[in-house]
C-alpha cells in the first residue's frame, strides 16, 4: 500500500493479520507449494549501495495499455488510476514508444528515489515505492 491511507492502529491489525496468515500457511503447509513475499528471508536486511540499487518496480519495463492504444509506463500511470492528474502516456499502437518519454522511468533507482536514511536504514531491504504514486502525490499537474 503506498497510498497514504494508514490510520492509527493500522499497525497492531496489520501485525495480527500477519500471524494469522502465518500460522495458516504453517498449520496447512502452504510453504511446501507456495511463497508469500511477506515473509521473505530478504526482507529486515541492510541494502548494497551498488548491487541492489535498481528500480523497484516494473516501470518503464512492464507495458500497460488502455482501450484507446495508448502504452503507460505501468498500470499506476494510467487516467483510470491517477484521479485527478493527467495520464503519463509514452506511446500508442500506431506509433509506438517514444524513448525520450520512456527513458526517465527506466533510470529511476533505489538511491536517486530514497532520502539517505532509507538507503542507510539497517532493515532496508524489500522497502519499496511507487513511481505512480510519488508522481500522484508530488508532481504537479501537467
Amino acid at each position: 500500500m503506498f497510498e497514504n491511507t494508514w490510520q492509527e492502529g493500522d499497525d497492531k491489525l496489520f501485525e495480527e493479520q500477519l500471524i494469522q496468515l502465518s500460522d495458516e500457511i504453517i498449520g496447512e503447509e502452504y510453504y511446501r507449494d507456495y511463497a508469500c513475499s511477506f515473509f521473505s528471508e530478504r526482507l529486515g536486511k541492510s541494502l548494497d549501495r551498488k548491487l541492489q540499487n535498481q528500480n523497484w518496480c516494473g516501470a518503464g519495463q512492464m507495458l500497460a495499455v488502455d482501450a484507446a492504444g495508448n502504452f503507460y509506463p505501468c498500470t499506476r500511470f494510467a487516467g483510470y488510476s491517477l484521479r485527478e492528474k493527467k495520464p503519463a502516456i509514452i506511446g500508442n499502437i500506431r506509433d509506438g514508444i517514444n524513448s525520450n518519454k520512456l527513458r526517465p522511468y527506466l533510470t529511476l533507482d533505489r538511491c536517486t528515489q530514497s532520502p539517505p536514511e532509507c538507503i542507510d536504514c539497517e532493515v532496508a531491504e524489500g522497502c519499496a515505492w511507487c513511481q505512480g504514486e510519488n508522481y500522484f502525490r508530488f508532481v504537479l499537474s501537467l
